[in-house]
C-alpha cells in the first residue's frame, strides 16, 4: 500500500484564515488608540476650555496653564463645531489675552462666516499691537459688518504705523460714524505722517468735515490756512465751516484768533463752534474777546467764550454783563462764570443779587446752576 503525504496545498489557507483575525485585532487597537488620542488631543483640551471660560480672563488664562498653553487649547476649542463649543466668543475675548502667540488664530478667525466671531477677533488685536496683524486688519476695513470694521480701525489706531494713513483716509468715508471718528482720531494721532494726505482730502467734499478734524489733531501749522479758507467759505455746507472753526481752536494758532473773533457774530453753528474754538485758545484769546464785547454783533458769542477760556481774567467783564440790557447776554454770562468754576468764586455775591432783581426765568435759572457749580468747585473746606 503506497505511503500517504499531508497535503500540503491546504497549508497556505490554514496560515490566510489565522491572518485575518490578527489584522482585525490590530485595527480594532489602532482604533482604540485614535479615540484615545482624539479624547487627549481634542476632547480633553477642549473640556478644559469649556470649564476655564466660567471664569475671568486672567483666571482661565491660569486654569489653562499660561499663555502659551491656553493659546493652544482655545485654537482647538474654537476649531470645534459650534454645538459642540458654545462660548466661543468668550473664548476669542480669553484668547486675545495671551499676547503675540495668539495672532495667527487670531488672524485666522478674521476671516470667520460669524461676524460676531470677526469682530471679536479684530478687538483682541487692539491691545496685542502685532504688525502680523496689520495687512489682515487693513482689509477688515471692508467688511460688510460694521463691528467689524469699528474693531479694525481701533486695532490699526491702536498699532500707530504709518503704512495706515491711506486705508484710514478712505475710512473717513465709512457710513458708520464710530468707524469715521475712530479713523479721524488715528489719523490725528500719526500726526505728521498723515498731514500731507490730510491736506489733499480737504478736496473731497464727501470727507472734508472728517478730515479737518483730523488734520487739527496733529496740531501742525500747515493746517491753519486751509482750515481758515474753509471757515470763510460761504458756500460751504454749516458742518464743515463749524468743524474748522471748532478745530482751529485746537490747532491753537493765534493767527486764527481775529478770523473767529468775526465769525462770532454767525447766529448758527459757525458762531458757536468759533466760541468753542476761541474758548479752546485759552488765555492768548482772552484779550481779543474782551474787546469783542464793545460790539453787539459779537457780544453774545465773546461771552460764550470768554468762559470757555477759564480764564481768571474773563470774570470781570462776565460779571459786568449780569448787567447787560439783553436777557440772552446776562444768561449767558451767568452760564460762562458757572463754567470757569472755582476761578469765578468771587462772582457769588453779584449772582445772588442778581437774583433779587432778575424777573427772567431763564437768567435766573443758569444764575442758580452756576452758583451750585461755582460752590461745588470751591469744595466744602473754603
Amino acid at each position: 500500500m503506497p505511503e500517504s503525504h499531508p497535503d500540503i496545498s491546504a497549508a497556505p489557507a490554514t496560515r490566510r484564515s489565522g491572518i485575518v483575525p490578527m489584522a482585525l485585532w490590530t485595527l480594532a487597537i489602532l482604533a482604540i488608540l485614535a479615540v484615545a488620542w482624539a479624547i487627549a488631543a481634542i476632547a480633553a483640551p477642549a473640556w478644559q476650555v469649556h470649564r476655564a471660560l466660567s471664569e475671568s480672563p486672567s483666571e482661565a488664562l491660569d486654569l489653562l496653564g499660561g499663555q502659551e498653553a491656553a493659546a493652544r487649547k482655545l485654537a482647538i476649542y474654537l476649531r470645534l463645531p459650534r454645538r459642540l463649543a458654545s462660548e466661543q466668543l468668550w473664548a476669542v475675548g480669553v484668547l486675545g489675552q495671551c499676547g503675540p502667540i495668539a495672532v495667527p488664530e487670531l488672524v485666522r478667525l478674521l476671516r470667520h462666516e460669524d461676524g460676531g466671531m470677526r469682530a471679536e477677533a479684530a478687538e483682541a488685536l487692539v491691545e496685542i499691537r502685532d504688525p502680523r496683524a496689520f495687512d489682515p486688519l487693513v482689509k477688515a476695513l471692508r467688511d460688510a459688518d460694521g463691528r467689524v470694521r469699528r474693531n479694525a480701525v481701533l486695532a490699526l489706531r491702536s498699532m500707530g504705523d504709518v503704512r495706515s494713513v491711506e486705508p484710514l483716509i478712505a475710512a473717513l468715508g465709512d457710513e458708520d460714524t464710530a468707524v469715521r471718528v475712530q479713523a479721524l482720531l488715528a489719523l490725528g494721532e500719526l500726526g505728521e505722517a498723515s498731514v500731507t494726505r490730510l491736506l489733499a482730502a480737504l478736496e473731497n467734499p464727501k470727507i472734508r468735515a472728517e478730515a479737518a478734524h483730523a488734520l487739527a489733531l496733529t496740531r501742525d501749522r500747515r493746517a491753519v490756512e486751509p482750515l481758515l479758507r474753509l471757515l470763510d467759505d460761504e458756500d460751504e455746507t454749516e458742518d464743515v465751516r463749524t468743524t474748522a472753526a471748532e478745530m482751529l481752536g485746537h490747532v491753537g494758532d493765534p493767527r486764527a484768533i481775529g478770523p473767529l473773533v468775526e465769525r462770532l457774530s454767525d447766529k448758527g453753528w459757525v458762531g458757536a463752534g468759533a466760541a468753542a474754538g476761541l474758548g479752546r485758545m485759552g488765555e492768548q484769546a482772552v484779550g481779543p474777546l474782551i474787546a469783542a464785547l464793545d460790539d453787539e454783533a459779537t457780544r453774545n458769542g465773546a461771552l460764550l467764550a470768554l468762559g470757555q477760556t477759564r480764564s481768571a481774567r474773563a470774570v470781570a467783564p462776565l460779571v459786568a454783563a449780569l448787567r447787560d440790557p439783553e436777557p440772552i447776554n446776562r444768561k449767558t454770562a451767568a452760564w460762562a462764570l458757572g463754567f470757569i468754576g472755582q476761578a469765578a468764586a468771587g462772582s457769588l455775591p453779584e449772582l445772588e443779587s442778581l437774583l433779587e432783581d432778575e424777573e427772567d426765568e431763564r437768567v435766573r435759572k443758569f444764575a442758580v446752576d452756576s452758583m451750585e457749580r461755582i460752590r461745588k468747585a470751591i469744595g466744602p473746606e473754603q
